[in-house]
């Protein structure tokens, strides 16, 4: 899954395909037609963070995934992506805690993303 989440636009065949997105430098926002949103993080020409959302509606959205590269941590990048989530939709949710990994839980109760 993490290599799904931090793969450049149109480059992870898992994916399909998706409007908008870039591999330049700064935030690229990837939609697919099936409710998958990817928030990207691209620095160097490389992903360093990633979210996704999935949402049935357009308007509410559950995080389905998030990661950051070893070395690019603690800086606030998921935060930051979450954030863009947050306003692109009404509501943005965790998956239920039997789903999510520790790490997750540590992040979102960490940050107050929950």
């Amino acid at each position: 899954m993490t290599d799904m989440v931090l793969s450049l636009p149109g480059e992870h065949p898992g994916i399909g395909e998706e409007a908008g997105g870039s591999a330049c430098d700064g935030v690229s926002v990837c939609r697919n037609p099936f409710g998958s949103v990817r928030y990207l993080l691209i620095s160097g020409g490389v992903v360093v963070s990633g979210l996704q959302v999935m949402s049935r509606d357009g308007r509410h959205a559950t995080i389905a995934s998030a990661h950051t590269r070893e070395g690019h941590r603690r800086r606030g990048h998921a935060s930051k992506l979450l954030a863009m989530a947050r306003k692109d939709f009404e509501s943005v949710k965790h998956a239920s805690d039997k789903n999510l990994s520790g790490d997750a839980r540590k992040w979102r109760d960490a940050e107050g993303n929950g």
